[in-house]
């Protein structure tokens, strides 16, 4: 089985500088989290916005990386081994490095973006309203990977604590983290959206 989903090259038509990955929220799909890329303003990279494997229950075009209504997750472990597939796959194709190689993602593609990057030396990691998978405080991490958090201090549906532990668990293995808390709830803000940018500008993504 492979991902479905969008890959988008530099308008310019130059080579890519760098390629990133964005992961969508429970319920939505690569077209939405897709939507962001001119916010975001990443200059000649390429982007990668793939769909999660599972339909969503209540969405005819939404989807899920597993399935949160069910306390076992099932779909996590298959989810994580397609992101990885698609992620070398995807490194290869475009003639890039893991250093050159950022992860974002949105609540439930916040926390596959963290299962999948903690433990590779990659050029970062961004997280808008996710979580930590208590299993990954288990694992071996590589905090060689720069990691960036923002959360709504009023989210209702991902709570802020979940974000501080993030932050404390990163801390506590030595990565380099920049936690952003935001007055807002459930959702991805300009604010955020360029909290996010300033941050992906000072990464040195180099072969």
């Amino acid at each position: 089985m492979t991902l479905s989903g969008l890959l988008l090259s530099p308008k310019s038509g130059a080579a890519p500088q760098a390629l990133v990955m964005l992961l969508h929220g429970w319920g939505s799909n690569a077209e939405d989290v897709a939507g962001l890329v001119p916010a975001l303003a990443l200059g000649d990279c390429w982007v990668s916005a793939p769909n999660g494997p599972m339909a969503h229950p209540y969405s005819e075009t939404g989807k899920m990386w597993y399935d949160l209504e069910n306390s076992s997750w099932p779909g996590l472990d298959q989810s994580k081994e397609l992101l990885q597939d698609h992620l070398e796959g995807l490194i290869k194709e475009s003639g890039l490095t893991p250093q050159q190689t950022v992860l974002m993602g949105f609540s439930q593609g916040g926390a596959m973006a963290l299962e999948v990057g903690l433990g590779l030396a990659l050029g970062g990691i961004a997280v808008f309203s996710g979580y930590l998978h208590p299993e990954l405080t288990k694992t071996t991490v590589n905090p060689t990977t720069p990691v960036f958090i923002t959360h709504g201090q009023q989210d209702a549906v991902v709570p802020f604590r979940a974000a501080q532990q993030t932050y404390q668990f990163l801390q506590a293995n030595a990565f380099k983290a920049n936690f952003t808390p935001l007055n807002m709830g459930h959702e991805i803000s300009m604010e955020a959206l360029q909290a996010a940018q300033q941050w992906f500008c000072s990464l040195e993504l180099q072969a």
